[in-house]
């Protein structure tokens, strides 16, 4: 992956009200997660390192963090009979799960 205009093009179209600056932050955020994540005792470690397979990834955590500034963060709430509650999390965990190293002993 050499950058995230492709993320924010994609991401405009299903959002054209959000400032393109905004999807640049969120995507270059979405970036340092992903490389948080895939290589957590690497600081070396760039954009350019980014398989061009994980642009996927990139745009749906974009798009979760654009849903999770909204409303769709609500897990529990209760006021008048009606019941709600907020995540707190940046991402959901099974966005985090599907980068996150695995390893087994055999």
């Amino acid at each position: 992956m050499d950058n995230v205009d492709n993320v924010v093009m994609e991401i405009q179209k299903i959002y054209p009200y959000i400032p393109i600056e905004v999807l640049k932050y969120m995507s270059n955020n979405a970036v340092s997660i992903l490389l948080d994540t895939l290589y957590p005792f690497d600081d070396t470690k760039t954009i350019k390192d980014i398989p061009n397979r994980k642009e996927n990834w990139v745009s749906r955590c974009v798009v979760e963090q654009i849903e999770r500034k909204g409303f769709t963060s609500a897990i529990g709430y209760s006021e008048n009979g009606i019941n709600f509650k907020f995540d707190r999390a940046q991402i959901s965990q099974g966005l985090i799960d599907e980068i996150t190293p695995k390893g087994g002993v055999w």
